[in-house]
């Protein structure tokens, strides 16, 4: 059996930072699932985690521009 320190309560996890991305970029069925996509899709994930974030980086401008995405 596994003793952990300390567990967040589900009033906690429902308001969490990482929950809202889950929800907002998901369907995510728990941590696992957020975790695998992360793996399987990497460009997209951090794709989604600098809009999360509000990140503005000047390589992704670039990329963007030479793709013809803007």
């Amino acid at each position: 059996m596994t003793n952990f320190l300390w567990t967040p309560s589900d009033a906690r996890i429902s308001t969490s930072l990482l929950n809202s991305f889950m929800q907002e970029h998901g369907p995510f069925d728990g941590y696992d699932a957020l975790w695998e996509w992360s793996v399987a899709k990497p460009a997209d994930f951090w794709s989604a985690v600098w809009d999360f974030c509000g990140a503005d980086w000047p390589c992704r401008r670039r990329r963007a521009v030479r793709n013809k995405l803007v």
